[in-house]
């Protein structure tokens, strides 16, 4: 049975995130498009305590998938579209909108999308190392 709490929060109209310019809003994420050379894959960013947890897809996030944790990402991606420095290649915004953060441990992230395509809700989960599953629920 689900709580209370998040039967509230599924109809909530004021968002439970505040911004630093004292307003309120929920933390946002982004699906970024990354080709270099004959290599693409696209990465999930999940903004989180300043950063952007990053996960990597071989194609755009479909669950069942699986992918890998990346290292954490500056926020100005969540704008970002065009050549990345240092021939990193070139990325292209996919998907955006935001989220609400339902858990996050070391090894398990559970959030709720509300994206155009994303939608719902996900759990990425660890298996092994670097390697994360990704599931809708």
């Amino acid at each position: 049975m689900r709580s209370t709490l998040w039967a509230y929060r599924q109809k909530a109209p004021v968002p439970f995130f505040p911004m630093s310019e004292g307003g309120w809003t929920m933390p946002a994420f982004v699906v970024l498009e990354h080709v270099k050379d004959t290599e693409r894959h696209f990465d999930l960013m999940l903004e989180q305590g300043g950063v952007l947890l990053t996960f990597s897809f071989a194609e755009f996030p479909a669950p069942p998938a699986t992918c890998r944790r990346l290292f954490d990402h500056r926020l100005a991606y969540l704008e970002f579209e065009g050549e990345i420095e240092h021939g990193k290649g070139r990325v292209a915004r996919v998907e955006s909108g935001r989220f609400d953060l339902l858990n996050l441990a070391p090894d398990a992230v559970c959030v709720h999308l509300r994206g155009e395509r994303l939608q719902g809700l996900f759990h990425l989960t660890q298996t092994a190392g670097e390697d994360w599953k990704f599931a809708a629920r």
